[in-house]
């Protein structure tokens, strides 16, 4: 869809999308009362995720995973540790390339392109890391949610590992139309 013939709907649906990620990935980076603010990121991020306005197949399996992870976050224990926290809150300031993903088809400017695959690289790689090495919490998470806790934990590290994959395949494909842009 060109930037002319995009609908008022389009347009806002990226608006919101930008200002509530600057929001997230601020709150994720102030150094205090960071346990109460993750929980403000986590609304924000379920109202986020119900967004599928202009959304491919996978862009939509990346909303609900990080929609379903986000309410089990949201209804689990309060945090007792901060590294724990800390594992978690690596998935909210992977979403800083999003900001620049977003201003990139807004604006069509070379600057953000290059800043959208730099974020994307420097925040989305430890967040695949902490899902390899092991998202530490599932279990502390997963005990007195809502949901049952065989459910919460299955489910929980089905969707890190998904969008972890995701975010693979994403890396590759940047990397690809990186090299193909050096060959020109």
């Amino acid at each position: 869809m060109s930037i002319t013939t995009k609908s008022k709907l389009v347009i806002y649906s990226e608006h919101f999308s930008l200002w509530s990620t600057i929001l997230m990935c601020g709150l994720a980076h102030v150094p205090f009362y960071q346990k109460k603010l993750y929980k403000i990121n986590l609304i924000i991020n379920i109202i986020k995720s119900l967004n599928f306005i202009n959304c491919d197949y996978k862009q939509v399996f990346h909303h609900i995973a990080s929609l379903f992870i986000s309410l089990i976050l949201y209804n689990s224990r309060p945090f007792i540790d901060n590294y724990m926290l800390n594992d978690f809150n690596v998935g909210i300031k992977a979403n800083i390339s999003t900001i620049f993903l977003i201003l990139m088809h807004q604006k069509k400017n070379t600057i953000y392109k290059i800043l959208f695959a730099l974020t994307f690289f420097i925040y989305r790689i430890p967040f695949v890391y902490v899902v390899i090495r092991g998202v530490r919490g599932v279990d502390y998470v997963c005990t007195d949610n809502i949901v049952d806790y065989y459910f919460c934990y299955y489910y929980f590290k089905f969707c890190y590992l998904f969008l972890a994959c995701l975010n693979v395949y994403w890396m590759y494909l940047i990397i690809l139309k990186m090299k193909k842009l050096i060959k020109q």
